[in-house]
Parts: structure tokens; C-alpha cells; sequence
């Protein structure tokens, strides 16, 4: 996957556009790639994606948190 690909497949789930990924913004990116739903910039109707990625985030297990937490190295709580 090119830079820009990935860039704006993470920016899909950067939900509050902060340009940070926070925890629940990551719990919804794994949740959507165990799902086989890593395409999501293509959903039509963002209210109902952002629903739906909410639902995920409800969904998201413990070891989320604890991979959020190793790649947030600083402990700032965002990932860059």
C-alpha cells in the first residue's frame, strides 16, 4: 500500500479530524480490518459508517488497548 493510500485510509478513521488516531479512532480501524472492512472511504453515507464504526468500537477487545499502547511510545494518547 502506497503512503497516501494508507494515509487516507487512516484519515477515514481519524473521526474527530484531530489528525491523531485516539484509542476508540484505532479500536474502530482494527475492528473494521478484522471485518474485511478495511475499504471503508468507499461507504456512501458517512453518518451511517460513523454508526457503524461506533458500534465496532463497543465491540473492541482488551488487547486493542494494549496494542494502541505500544505504539503510542510517548503516552500522549495519539498516534502520528
Amino acid at each position: 500500500m502506497l503512503c497516501a493510500q494508507a494515509a487516507s485510509l487512516l484519515s477515514t478513521f481519524d473521526l474527530d479530524g484531530s489528525g491523531l488516531m485516539e484509542l476508540a479512532e484505532f479500536a474502530n480501524l482494527v475492528a473494521a480490518l478484522r471485518q474485511g472492512a478495511a475499504a471503508a472511504a468507499a461507504v456512501p453515507d458517512v453518518r451511517a459508517y460513523q454508526m457503524q464504526m461506533q458500534q465496532m468500537q463497543q465491540q473492541a477487545e482488551g488487547d486493542v488497548r494494549a496494542a494502541f499502547m505500544s505504539f503510542d511510545r510517548n503516552g500522549s494518547g495519539g498516534l502520528r
